[in-house]
């Protein structure tokens, strides 16, 4: 746009340029020599300024008609991805960075997300030219005075002009050092995504001159914030219908499983540890029997291979001691023991060789130990685990307990089950063995061999043998004999 000089101007006409009933500019004349202008010429520089006006307001509509479109164009996208998102909030976020970024004239934009506990926030998402220097992923305190934790934290919008004239920088704050030297911010802009009135992240826009946002970019960006927060509910919603579905799924197959078992808990025991480990997304879980009085824990189920914990339960080796194993700890205790990080104990910095092996030879990081309640004392323990250093959540904790608690139920059936099954077998021997005294009469035998075959079975011995002798007999004489006959017994 030409810079006009009115130093020389003599004579001068100003015309106000009028549209809507306000005042958008001037249309001036001038002439270097005093000469007034005359009505026409002053009706013909109205007639000029009004076209000018008209031209002006007819751009301006069509450049916002035209931004207008844009954004129903943005949000038609964005609502698409919105719907064919499932579990997956990412094709959403990218919708939303590459309209905000795009419609408000910015080179990048990310989307920053807080962490349940509300300690700390990571870059979920990004958008545009590669960051130098923070990573997608990275993970940042939310106390910090930055003003995207400020935002994040208070859920305020922040529009920084000049990050290089702000105190933090000009104080030497690492992070705000970052921003303006490795990355060359320079205007800023963060909007919260607000959910049920509580911040959980934010929406940044980011120039690299100093060129501040308009309000309606703040306005469209606090929109796109809105759509962000009904992404990530909208695929909380669904995750947690997925899991209701799952867990009944693995409910039903469970009791599907206790119900059809009778002397024989383990393939309810691998449906029980098959869920934990898919429910929970662990790699491995097993079950241990053991109460505070065993000298040894016993491993009689595991889900998924890991060799070196199969060795550690192999012949018991596992002592029922509570200073060196966490699954007697929760045996002992009767409650969940859960490790963020086993590395991080007492037990590993003391070198117990369990722990130490599972840590560094398998690279076993959080572990959760879920004890087996009978009668209110620890009967055995669920293990899972998981090579990253990742917290199960209280969801999941909640779920092993209820897994615990099916365990105990099918070891109960399958005792009282045997146990039944032990009385009728006696009661039928008894019946057979008092059958075959009713009628014997001359010869014994057939009493003495059906007595031997049901004492192999019911004990479970592999002979049996039946002996005669009084005091003052020179020797004893067997009369009958099952399985093996060893030079000691027929002596």
């Amino acid at each position: 746009m030409a810079t006009i000089e009115y130093g020389r101007a003599r004579s001068l006409a100003a015309i106000p340029m009028m549209a809507g009933g306000r005042l958008i500019g001037v249309f001036s004349v001038y002439r270097t020599r005093v000469h007034p202008f005359n009505d026409r010429a002053l009706e013909l520089a109205q007639a000029f300024a009004d076209q000018a006006a008209i031209a002006i307001e007819n751009a301006r509509q069509f450049a916002a008609m035209e931004a207008r479109l844009k954004q129903a164009a943005a949000t038609r996208e964005i609502l698409e991805a919105i719907s064919g998102a499932s579990d997956d909030e990412g094709p959403v976020f990218d919708a939303i960075l590459r309209n905000a970024a795009q419609l408000c004239s910015s080179p990048m934009a990310r989307l920053e997300l807080a962490d349940q506990d509300r300690k700390t926030f990571h870059c979920a998402a990004a958008w545009g030219e590669e960051m130098r220097s923070f990573k997608v992923g990275e993970v940042m305190t939310l106390d910090h005075p930055n003003d995207l934790p400020t935002a994040i934290r208070e859920g305020v919008v922040r529009h920084i002009h000049d990050l290089s004239k702000t105190e933090l920088y000009l104080s030497g704050d690492p992070t705000r050092v970052r921003m303006v030297e490795d990355e060359g911010y320079r205007t800023y802009l963060i909007v919260p995504l607000i959910a049920k009135g509580v911040s959980i992240g934010g929406i940044v826009l980011s120039r690299r001159e100093v060129a501040p946002f308009s309000d309606e970019d703040i306005v469209l960006l606090e929109t796109f914030a809105a759509q962000a927060v009904i992404a990530i509910d909208n695929a909380r919603q669904f995750r947690n219908l997925r899991h209701r579905l799952d867990r009944a799924k693995a409910t039903r197959e469970i009791l599907d499983a206790i119900s059809s078992a009778s002397d024989d808990g383990t393939p309810v025991f691998d449906a029980i540890l098959g869920n934990a480990r898919k429910l929970c997304d662990a790699p491995f879980a097993a079950l241990v029997l053991g109460e505070a009085t065993d000298a040894y824990q016993t491993m009689i189920a595991h889900h998924g291979a890991v060799q070196s914990t199969e060795d550690i339960y192999s012949e018991g080796r596992v002592p029922m001691d509570t200073e060196k194993s966490f699954a007697a700890q929760a045996i002992v205790s009767g409650r969940p023991v859960h490790l963020p990080n086993m590395m991080d104990t007492d037990q590993y910095r003391a070198g117990v060789p369990n722990v130490v092996e599972l840590c560094d030879l398998q690279g076993i990081r959080t572990n959760l130990f879920v004890p087996l309640i009978k009668d209110g004392e620890g009967i055995g323990c669920f293990i899972i685990f998981r090579h990253e250093v990742q917290p199960f959540n209280e969801e999941q904790i909640a779920l092993v307990e209820t897994f615990a608690a099916q365990a105990v139920i099918v070891l109960e059936n399958v005792r009282q089950f045997k146990e039944l099954r032990d009385r009728l077998d006696r009661e039928t021997t008894t019946r057979e063995i008092l059958g075959l005294l009713a009628r014997a009469r001359e010869d014994e035998q057939p009493v003495f061999d059906a007595i031997l075959d049901n004492a192999t079975r019911l004990c479970g011995a592999p002979n049996a043998s039946l002996i005669l002798g009084r005091r003052g007999d020179k020797a004893q004489v067997m009369i009958a004999n099952r399985g093996a006959t060893t030079d000691e017994t027929r002596g």
